[in-house]
């Protein structure tokens, strides 16, 4: 008889510094058949699931079942009406299902819900409760997961992804299926220890191509290396989350009867962690947003272009609004055309009102007050005039190129996370021959990185600031490295 394992995906990064709710309308939702399709997905959004798809897709004895699969761009907060209705349809369709083996969840792993707080801890204690008795439960994770109690206590696995930028989201995916798979065909309860630390660590300070993190994830690889051992992970926390068990943390998932070692393993890969905690630093150049404008100009005068410049107070792939418009005003103000001999390229204002005034008036002039609609907090709408170059439709999402005297914005309808070079070359622009390019972002993707003949980070203020001492935490248990001394 085939074992059967239900899958499905919930899965966002609450930012909860931003003062606006992810609601359904954000989601992007597959159900039954179409989620089959992922896995033949070029892109890795549903990454995990299609790594699980593709381990078990030859094995004859097991049958794999759909939920719903789920997944929104980081934001704000999830409305606890949204997130209620998307539980209920999975526990609903797990409900459905008879005689469940285990089940496998792609999960973020710091979704935080209006009114619940853990979003992950509520939905896998509800999941639990409903399953078999022996049934097992395995979750991926992102590396910026924020682990909790309530998450660990009803899992038997965890394994979070050990690359930052993500480029083994698929790999973790059958790691795990891996990891289910020895589970069920050996009769094992896999065992759950994690060891946190009062840490906390921004993506672009801890890329795991460099030193310390290298190093840390080696230490995860040698860990796994011990034949008790199912896997062992890091997760970073997430520093945009004001919750109180926010912070770094290990994770060791080890077989039946070996929790006790799992235990003190965990500890001392955190103890690791902990020991190098004053080796992390920001991973590219970092200035504060007028000097990052002087070092790219210094740059373009020694044929150093195109220069690639993170507005990362602004970054959309870590929840902000993306419409923040301080280092826009900045550069507006500048008047770099003068200095450089080109127009800075902006990418990209989130304004759907202003799409709205520019859709229809392409090579037409127009005033816009742009931006500073949902960020109110850091920034406030900026009034500049341009041409309307270009509107383009790309899917559901159209863009505005705004041509002004001093710089190219280009303007969105919707929040994007800009991780490669398509839309530049989409939109008109050149990515080799202009010479700097502000987007919003913190680390960047390959694709763009390469691009680049430098690099930096501009520590604007804003919803995802890089600076942590300038957020107003509230929840976050104190002391915690490096806001705190210790």
């Amino acid at each position: 008889m085939k074992r059967i394992i239900a899958f499905g995906m919930i899965y966002h990064e609450s930012n909860t510094f931003t003062p606006a709710y992810t609601e359904e309308k954000d989601f992007v939702v597959l159900k039954d058949k179409d989620i089959f399709d992922i896995k033949d997905c070029k892109d890795d959004n549903f990454g995990e699931i299609k790594g699980m798809l593709e381990f078990f897709y030859h094995k004859r004895n097991y049958k794999i079942v759909p939920t719903i699969c789920v997944r929104a761009l980081p934001y704000g907060i999830v409305k606890k009406e949204t997130y209620q209705k998307l539980k209920k349809e999975l526990l609903t369709r797990l409900l459905n299902i008879n005689g469940l083996s285990a089940v496998f969840l792609s999960l973020h792993g710091s979704m935080y819900v209006e009114g619940i707080g853990d979003g992950e801890g509520d939905l896998l204690s509800a999941i639990k409760k409903i399953l078999p008795k022996n049934a097992l439960i395995v979750c991926t994770l992102d590396i910026h997961a924020t682990l909790t109690r309530k998450m660990v206590k009803n899992v038997n696995a965890l394994i979070a992804y050990k690359t930052a930028p993500h480029t083994d989201v698929v790999d973790t995916g059958v790691d795990a299926g891996k990891l289910l798979y020895k589970a069920l065909e050996n009769s094992l309860i896999p065992k759950v220890s994690y060891s946190s630390i009062p840490m906390l660590i921004s993506g672009e300070q801890s890329e795991t191509r460099v030193e310390p993190m290298k190093s840390l994830i080696n230490c995860l690889r040698v860990a796994e290396q011990n034949s008790w051992v199912l896997s062992a992970s890091y997760c970073l926390g997430f520093p945009w989350a004001d919750h109180s068990e926010n912070g770094v943390s290990s994770i060791v998932v080890a077989t039946t009867n070996h929790g006790k070692k799992g235990k003190i393993l965990a500890k001392e890969l955190a103890d690791s962690f902990w020991q190098k905690r004053r080796q992390f630093d920001f991973t590219t150049e970092a200035f504060t947003p007028k000097e990052s404008i002087k070092r790219a100009i210094e740059g373009v005068k020694k044929n150093e272009y195109p220069i690639f410049i993170s507005d990362s107070g602004d970054n959309p792939t870590a929840g902000s609004p993306e419409d923040n418009t301080n280092l826009l005003r900045l550069v507006d103000q500048m008047n770099l055309p003068a200095l450089i001999n080109d127009r800075p390229v902006l990418a990209v204002i989130y304004d759907p009102e202003a799409v709205c005034h520019c859709v229809d008036s392409v090579k037409k002039d127009r005033e816009l007050h742009l931006g500073g609609k949902i960020d109110n907090i850091y920034s406030k709408p900026y009034k500049i005039k341009g041409k309307v170059e270009k509107v383009i439709n790309k899917g559901s999402i159209v863009y505005v190129l705004l041509r002004s005297p001093k710089i190219d914005v280009i303007i969105s309808s919707q929040r994007v996370g800009i991780t490669h070079l398509g839309i530049f070359k989409d939109i008109g622009i050149d990515p080799i021959k202009r010479k700097i390019f502000i987007v919003k972002s913190g680390y960047l993707m390959d694709n763009l990185r390469n691009a680049a003949s430098r690099t930096m980070l501009s520590l604007t203020n804003g919803c995802t600031d890089l600076m942590l001492k300038r957020l107003p935490y509230q929840r976050l248990k104190r002391p915690v490295f490096p806001i705190d001394e210790f």
